[in-house]
């Protein structure tokens, strides 16, 4: 209903009473620990302290470039590059961080019939936006939207 809906509020806010959960912020993930191929725990750093947390199940959800580093880091990728780098080679998977591009996106410019929030910064401006969303919803603001003409 207007409101932007992340990641945490839609998966972690509902669980994150659960015993089996420990959430912890500002950490930095080091590697996967692994029990046989299975990977069963983290090795993370808060506050330049080097801690560990073990688990039934790791999810790697680190982004399209973090997620393969934190493999190679763990010992999974492209065996000679793990070892040129003094990792210890768990599994030999050559396909790991390979064809990593970067996605282009094309600019557009269009004109709205009312102001914006990011044309009225200034603190008038935040109170205002701020208000007409509180008090009408931003998903429900009409605005036409036509091309801008070279």
């Amino acid at each position: 209903m207007g409101f932007r809906f992340s990641a945490a509020r839609g998966y972690l806010h509902p669980v994150r009473n659960r015993q089996n959960l420990k959430i912890v912020t500002g950490a930095l993930v080091r590697r996967l620990l692994f029990e046989g191929r299975a990977a069963r725990g983290v090795e993370f750093e808060v506050d330049g302290r080097l801690l560990t947390e073990n688990a039934n199940q790791v999810i790697i959800s680190a982004s399209v470039f973090n997620s393969p580093k934190l493999l190679m880091h763990s010992g999974i990728g492209p065996g000679d590059h793990l070892r040129d780098n003094g990792i210890e080679v768990l599994q030999n998977s050559p396909g790991v961080g390979r064809n990593l591009h970067h996605h282009p996106a094309v600019g557009g410019k269009v004109f709205v019939n009312t102001r914006t929030a990011n044309m009225d910064d200034n603190l008038l401006g935040q109170i205002k936006h701020g208000l007409r969303f509180a008090l009408t919803s931003a998903d429900r603001q009409a605005m036409s939207i036509r091309p801008l003409r070279s």
